[in-house]
């Protein structure tokens, strides 16, 4: 009985530590954030390799395909379209394999660092012990930096597919619709100059 609280008592100063390194560790992250210097993205994007120090410089074979998608889609092609010609042609995607859904190529389409800016805080960990992600709907500030790397689309020509989603939504019926295209809208995103 007596081993069983002792064991008790050390899980809650181990949980109670765990929280303390989080919450430190995430107050770092969005300080660095903030000042616009953050360079902890890991995911792979297509069209784009990572520098050594941290920064983005552009893929040519990724953006003749991220060009092609946003090209194939204002010339009216669906994703179902777009993805039968990708798959066919053998174009690869980011992690190198010639594999697409309807979700990779709306992430392509609605994916800011393609116009040249960096949104941060698009996901948050919600849960420090589970590290489970969440989608950022407004529950925490979001930071824009505009110009953060060289574009593969330009942002008038970003903005007008931005447009197009937006119509495309309001046609289906709620029921349909699974994909949030009001990424610009986000009252929460604070605008940051890069080295601010």
């Amino acid at each position: 009985s007596s081993s069983e609280t002792m064991l008790t008592i050390y899980a809650s100063f181990a949980q109670e530590e765990s929280r303390q390194i989080s919450t430190n560790v995430t107050w770092g992250i969005r300080s660095k954030m903030k000042q616009g210097s953050y360079n902890g993205y890991s995911k792979k994007i297509l069209g784009y390799r990572k520098a050594e120090d941290g920064s983005l410089l552009i893929d040519e074979e990724g953006k003749k395909t991220v060009l092609l998608i946003f090209e194939m889609f204002i010339d009216g092609y669906s994703y179902r379209e777009i993805i039968a010609y990708l798959n066919k042609n053998d174009i690869k995607n980011a992690k190198g394999e010639c594999k697409w859904d309807v979700g990779s190529i709306h992430r392509i389409l609605t994916n800011e660092k393609y116009c040249g800016d960096l949104i941060y805080q698009k996901t948050y960990c919600n849960n420090y012990l589970t590290h489970e992600r969440r989608k950022n709907d407004g529950e925490i500030d979001q930071y824009l930096i505009p110009e953060h790397h060289e574009p593969i689309i330009e942002k008038d020509m970003f903005m007008f597919v931005q447009t197009l989603l937006r119509k495309k939504k309001e046609e289906y019926s709620p029921r349909t619709s699974n994909f949030n295209t009001t990424l610009w809208l986000v009252s929460s995103i604070v605008p940051l100059a890069v080295g601010s």
